[in-house]
Order: structure tokens, then sequence, then C-alpha cells
């Protein structure tokens, strides 16, 4: 796994990841720079290329659990088209994503209609609780954790993680800290915005750090780790003022996941800290636009649909029979800046996402109007 998490503060805090040993030089600075290429153009396939064995078995059911958790908005949607268009029902349990208890009882709730999955976006295993974990167990209803786990399941068990789950977050994390890296000559210091409530975003963070003492040793980022109280009180932005004032050598600013920050370019503006780079994942319409201004200069993106996808794709074939782990473990990615985000403010690519998955599972084939 990624290097060991770094020490996560109840409120907001900082960190600091400091890379040592001299001598990471241009051959490393090169590699960083050919990765960065390999994902430059935008990506035209799934990853998934084995198709069910027969149309899947309609009338079930998936429900999710769903919060007002930053960056849902396309996610949700996507969701309930795909399972529509896998002959499905879609269905929702609603809970509050500062109390875990809420979450628990969402579970329980679900489990109650009966249903042949659930799924939930961003939350770890550990917010099911043992006696639903028992329960889940019992009826043979799998949980698909959408980006949330932060680890690695075995296939075909009661828990499973989807495509944009651990290795697509590594993936983002490591890209990230390939272009400070570059961008910076191999002597960035930055200002890296997380929220560890996100077991997923704590592993994000840990291949940032790995693959940051990989390519550039003399670079630096001063981990601010951000609250849900925070984010969800659209205090974030104000902290991450203070922090890049109080760290006045950080010329980068990093988020993990873009709508953590809502509203970060404002409040840069209106704070004066205009000559700050920014750059992270997640990318969101707001990111997007920032880019297409020239005032940021890398991110990643993160193709909710597609994993909305993912998740009723692994339900499919958890509920026929097959085998849940292969080629469902990463999500497509691109690295976008300037010079190749064009017009995209929504970043949902392939954009016949959903079409190349109904050919895999035997359904009709939908119109793409993308």
């Amino acid at each position: 796994m990624a290097a060991a998490a770094l020490p996560l503060l109840a409120a907001a805090g900082f960190g600091t990841v400091a890379t040592s040993s001299a001598g990471a030089a241009t051959a490393k600075l090169k590699q960083a720079a050919q990765q960065i290429a390999k994902y430059t153009p935008y990506p035209k396939k799934i990853n998934q290329t084995i198709p069910l064995k027969r149309t899947p078995t309609k009338g079930k059911t998936l429900i999710s659990l769903v919060s007002n958790e930053p960056g849902g908005g396309a996610y949700y949607p996507a969701l309930e088209t795909a399972t529509k268009a896998a002959g499905w029902t879609y269905k929702t349990v609603t809970y509050t994503n500062t109390d875990a208890a809420s979450i628990a009882q969402a579970y329980a709730t679900a489990l109650q209609q009966h249903p042949t999955a659930v799924t939930l976006a961003g939350f770890p295993q550990s917010d099911i609780g043992t006696t639903n974990m028992k329960a889940y167990q019992a009826a043979h209803v799998p949980i698909i954790l959408a980006s949330g786990s932060g680890s690695t399941f075995k296939p075909n068990t009661v828990v499973m993680d989807t495509s944009g789950g651990t290795p697509t977050n590594l993936l983002a994390g490591q890209l990230v800290a390939d272009e400070l890296a570059v961008n910076s000559k191999g002597k960035g210091s930055a200002v890296y915005v997380n929220l560890p409530a996100y077991p997923i975003l704590v592993a994000q963070q840990n291949a940032f750090t790995k693959q940051l003492k990989k390519v550039c040793p003399k670079c630096k980022a001063n981990i601010l780790s951000l609250t849900l109280t925070e984010v969800n009180g659209g205090q974030a932005t104000s902290t991450i003022v203070s922090a890049l004032k109080s760290h006045p050598t950080a010329k980068y600013l990093i988020i993990s996941d873009a709508p953590i920050a809502d509203g970060w370019a404002q409040a840069l503006k209106a704070a004066s800290l205009t000559n700050i780079k920014v750059l992270g994942a997640g990318m969101d319409k707001t990111a997007a636009s920032q880019l297409q201004l020239g005032r940021a200069f890398a991110w990643t993106p993160y193709a909710q649909a597609v994993t909305a996808q993912g998740v009723v794709d692994l339900a499919l074939r958890y509920s026929e029979g097959m085998p849940t782990n292969n080629n469902n473990n990463l999500l497509p990615m691109q690295v976008l800046t300037p010079k190749n985000i064009g017009t995209v403010t929504t970043w949902q690519f392939p954009a016949d996402s959903l079409q190349q998955y109904e050919k895999l599972w035997k359904v009709p084939v939908t119109s793409n109007t993308g």
C-alpha cells in the first residue's frame, strides 16, 4: 500500500510531508512528464471488456444510500439511469453524512426493503456496523462502496469496491505529484488540502506523498486536514486562505477533491493570492472554468457517471454469479490543463460509456445525447 497515513486531526490542522535526499534529478522529472503525457488524451473506452453471460434478470432492485456530500451531482442521476437501463428498479434511502448512527440506520432500512444490492458513495466499511454486516451476509446482499473504502476487498464478498475506488484515487494522487514536480522543476512547495473523513482521500494523499518523494526530493507539501463540519458549513475556503498565508513559501495549492473547497477561486482573489498556482483531483465545474481561464494549471477529473455505471456493473455480475474483479478496478483517467480542457465543463468520458456498458450487459443500447 502507499506510504503510512499522516496524523489526521479531529479539527483542521497541519502535517508536513518533506522529501529528503539530494539527487532526485532530471531522470525522475522526465519519468513524471512521461506519465503525464500518457494521460493527456481523452479516453475513448471503459476498462471493462468482459460481457455478462446473459441478459440480467429483470425486476431486481438496487438501493443507493444518498446524502448531501460534496460533488454528488452527476453521480446519482447516472446511477438511476444505468440501473433502469439494466432492467432493475432504483430506490434511495437518505442519511446524514456527519452522523455515523444515521449511516448505520440507512443500511438497516435499505435491507428491510429486500434489495438485490445496496451502494454507498464516500464512506468506509467501518460505518456499516457489525450488526448490519451480519444481516447483509445472511441475506447475501452485497454492499458496493463507490469510491469510499480506501482499501481493496476480495472479489464476490459482501462488501465490494468499485472502479471509482482505491486504484483510481491512487493514480490521481500520483499524477498530481507528477504535475507539481514537473511544473516547479523539482522545487515546489505546496499546501495540500484534504478531507480525511473520506478514507479514499487519505489513500489518495498517501499515494501523492509516496510519488512526491520518488519524483521530487526537494518538493514539500504542507497537509491541511479539513473536517466535514468545515466543508458542510462553507468554512473550507477561509481555512485554506489562512493556511496559505501562514506558509508564505508555498506557491502551489493542491485540492484533493475539488468540491470540498467550493469557492476557492473567489477566495484566493479576495485574499490577493492570485500568484498561487492551483491543481488537484476530482475536477468539478469551477475547476474546469478556472483551467479555461488559465487560473489553474492542472486537474485530474473524476468520472461520476462511469463510477455509477461501474456500481451497476458490479451488482449485475454479483447477481449473475460472475467474477466481480475483472477490469473493474480503474476508471478512465486524464490530466487536464489549459491546453486540452477545451470547452469541457463536466468531465464524463468516454462520452458513450453507458452505451459501452449496455453492450456488455446485453440490453438495448440507448441513444447517446452527450
